[in-house]
């Protein structure tokens, strides 16, 4: 039989043996992968190929090990989410990615490149990884174990039947400490039919549901009923003797998949619980604090409107009743203040008052927001074994849930409006940067604002850029959004700065025209008086779990800006410099990869961008960024170089007043210790 591609064949057992891609021969030090797919059944063997070729070919268009290292957390991820009943075939293909995770590990850290500053991620996952197999083999082995000593008992049952073996020759098995047994009178062996021994008596039953034959002249032989579910035999297994204590735990830790799956859940947590060990796991690996606040958001309606039930009870009536009560929850505008406070308040005020003035929630934030979190949250349920009902599904929706509406870029006319503002012309004072004046003041918000559209940065990346994170290079001054700087060394995680995505860890080209109104001199200002960051005045709104919402400034601006200028258009936010940004590279000659790095986005075959100066863009695209020259471009550089040329000039009062760091927020006096 010829084999197949990428498998071969040794002493009677079959291997995987795939050649790598140059790239992947210098990350690994290995030109030809090969790895035992411990089997010498061919069939079997094609099985386990499969389960294995998944991995390693995601692996072969890494160019670099950061690229590597992101994806082989997404597949550790992917394994952790296995129930602990694995399957022989996949449980080979995970110890050979194991390995191979070693091995690489090992090399990234000889060629100074250490995972741990890569994806801090990587370690505790690929630990609890590594945890999960050996409890999954030893599982494995005692199952197996537990089988072949109920096929040799139905042999012997059937030796018995057929005369082969005598019953005297069966020994006695003691069942419980609680059960009495009788030693074998040796001097007066008893014979014994196998109807006889098989046929149940009513006083031949235990508390274990073992058949207990007495006589007075012989010895007690104990024959178990045959069994046919693999509980049944794991029940009787614990109850014997052989069965050591510390199998019999291992066994308890892993009961998911050999108990009778409708039994009731034993010591079943309810709502309130269980939330509360989600946001402690998901505090823990540094999970998103948005999503963990939807998340929670919507789990405490389940605990308010249906009385903060047992998991064990939530079963497919319940999911029906909240998919039903779902829609229904309105928004807050024109709910009172103290009916604000939850969903379920909201929701009894539209029940109780009526839906006069009242509007429900979007169709996109009852699916991308609520289902989405109640969906994860089950699915951790699932994979902690706390929820042993299918994973449920949450669809509903209303005609009356409004429809979401596309953001805008802002248009022409709008961008002159803003950059025609006393903040960006001459203003009255620091305090005062929306009145007309004789000032130039560049603080914090002017800089969001040019930044915003020149970039394409978002409000929450904006507050925390570091001086260190631009850098020049070649004549071009870069923007690194990064967590950390690995070349400072590692952080400690409460250290590194959060972003929405993973993705949103890129590399951006600063435009001249940004060099032009005095961003390195407000650099070299901040390093004068030993100020670390960009944006000291910044001050982010603290949310309730301790992290920071860094948006909170700019968004603030905008809701007061919007209502100066009187923008009429609801799909335009502050968001759309980040889509008035994009139409810009849109209109260039930037091919579609280096826009998706600029943005921030993944790409369709979801790979994320890479991290840090991996991000670079081509010479071309850089060619085309820095000489972009549209007519929107040439709009802001006439409304904002005139005050720059007037304060050069001396005919602006130029004001600094972020220098002194009594100016600064206080989040930042505290964190650089200058209250």
């Amino acid at each position: 039989m010829a084999l197949p591609s990428y498998m071969s064949r040794r002493d009677g057992r079959y291997y995987m043996q795939v050649r790598l891609p140059q790239p992947m021969v210098s990350l690994s030090g290995l030109r030809l992968y090969r790895a035992s797919l411990r089997t010498s059944d061919y069939l079997q063997a094609r099985i386990r190929l499969a389960e294995c070729l998944g991995w390693l070919h995601r692996m072969n268009d890494s160019v670099d090990y950061v690229d590597l290292f992101q994806k082989n957390v997404r597949q550790l991820r992917l394994y952790l989410a296995d129930p602990i009943r694995i399957s022989e075939d996949r449980l080979v293909a995970r110890r050979n990615f194991e390995e191979l995770l070693k091995n690489l590990t090992r090399r990234a850290k000889a060629q100074g490149c250490d995972p741990d500053m890569i994806e801090p991620e990587f370690r505790p996952l690929f630990e609890l990884f590594v945890r999960q197999n050996v409890k999954a083999e030893a599982l494995s082995r005692r199952v197996e174990g537990i089988l072949q000593y109920e096929r040799g008992r139905a042999d012997m049952q059937m030796a018995i039947s057929l005369g082969a073996v005598q019953a005297s020759h069966i020994p006695v098995v003691p069942l419980s400490p609680e059960t009495p047994v009788f030693p074998a009178h040796a001097a007066d062996p008893l014979t014994i039919s196998h109807n006889e021994a098989l046929k149940p008596k009513p006083h031949d039953f235990d508390a274990g549901d073992r058949h207990l034959s007495k006589r007075a002249d012989g010895p007690n032989i104990v024959v178990a009923p045959s069994r046919t579910s693999l509980s049944d035999v794991m029940a009787d297994t614990r109850r014997s003797p052989s069965f050591q204590a510390n199998d019999d735990e291992q066994l308890e830790d892993h009961r998911v998949g050999v108990e009778d799956e409708s039994a009731p859940l034993k010591a079943s947590l309810r709502f309130s619980e269980a939330l509360a060990a989600y946001e402690e796991a998901d505090i823990r690996k540094g999970g998103n604090a948005d999503g963990r606040s939807i998340v929670k958001l919507i789990v405490q309606f389940i605990i308010d409107k249906m009385g903060d039930p047992l998991l064990a009870e939530f079963d497919e009536e319940a999911t029906k009743t909240l998919d039903e009560m779902l829609p229904h929850i309105p928004d807050r505008r024109n709910i009172p203040r103290e009916h604000t406070g939850s969903l379920a308040a909201r929701y009894d005020y539209a029940q109780k008052h009526g839906w006069d003035n009242l509007k429900r929630l979007t169709e996109a934030r009852l699916k991308n927001g609520y289902h989405n979190a109640l969906s994860r949250f089950f699915g951790w349920l699932i994979e902690q074994e706390l929820y042993r009902l299918p994973l449920p599904k949450f669809s509903a929706t209303s005609d009356e849930n409004l429809v979401s509406i596309e953001r805008d870029a802002f248009s022409t006319e709008e961008v002159t409006k803003i950059f025609s503002l006393p903040l960006f012309t001459g203003c009255m004072s620091p305090e005062r940067i929306w009145v007309k004046g004789d000032c130039l003041v560049q603080n914090h918000l002017y800089w969001a604002y040019v930044i915003s559209f020149l970039t394409g940065v978002r409000a929450g990346e904006l507050g925390q850029i570091e001086l260190d994170d631009i850098e020049a290079e070649g004549g071009i001054y870069y923007l690194q959004l990064r967590g950390f700087d690995p070349k400072k060394g590692r952080v400690a995680r409460k250290d590194v700065k959060r972003f929405k995505t993973q993705s949103s860890h890129r590399t951006i080209p600063l435009h001249p025209l940004l060099l032009d109104l005095g961003l390195l001199d407000r650099i070299d200002d901040l390093r004068s008086i030993g100020c670390p960051v960009l944006f000291p005045e910044w001050e982010p709104y603290p949310k309730p779990g301790g992290e920071m919402r860094w948006g909170q400034p700019l968004t603030k601006s905008f809701q007061y800006l919007r209502g100066k200028i009187g923008f009429e258009r609801f799909d335009v936010t502050l968001y759309s410099s980040r889509h008035w940004f994009a139409e810009l590279i849109d209109n260039s000659k930037i091919k579609d990869a280096a826009r998706r790095k600029l943005m921030g986005h993944t790409g369709n075959n979801e790979i994320p961008s890479r991290y840090g100066r991996k991000q670079r863009l081509t010479n071309h695209d850089l060619t085309e960024f820095a000489k972009i020259l549209s007519p929107e471009i040439n709009l802001i550089a006439e409304l904002l170089m005139p005050s720059k040329e007037r304060a050069d000039r001396g005919e602006l009062r130029v004001l600094k007043p972020w220098l002194n760091s009594a100016n600064w927020s206080v989040y930042y006096r505290e964190k650089l210790g200058r209250k």
